[in-house]
């Protein structure tokens, strides 16, 4: 779940909470080509992102406080997939530079 800085609706996924801000409030891209190179939107993904991390890690806090730990193992794979994909995207950009390079 994440909040809308501006309004405080809560929504159930990021991409959600993107399209109302685009759309609410007047934030984002004027052409679909923009979408990524806008700062406004980019820094709206990173604060999204803070959130959700923030938002499991308190779950995940929560669940350990009652002794619990089912849920931190399933939050370490989660993470480690997480770990996993960003690597992998991480090593097709360097190649990808390197391309662009030579």
């Amino acid at each position: 779940m994440v909040k809308c800085k501006d309004c405080g609706q809560t929504f159930g996924s990021t991409q959600a909470l993107s399209s109302h801000v685009r759309n609410v409030h007047a934030v984002g891209p004027k052409t679909e080509d923009q979408v990524e190179s806008d700062s406004g939107i980019l820094d709206l993904k990173k604060e999204v992102r803070r959130a959700e991390l923030s938002s499991r890690l308190e779950r995940l806090k929560a669940s350990m406080a009652g002794g619990k730990t089912d849920l931190l193992f399933l939050e370490l794979d989660r993470l480690g997939k997480e770990v996993a994909d960003l690597k992998k995207s991480n090593g097709e950009l360097r190649a990808t530079i390197a391309a662009f390079e030579d």
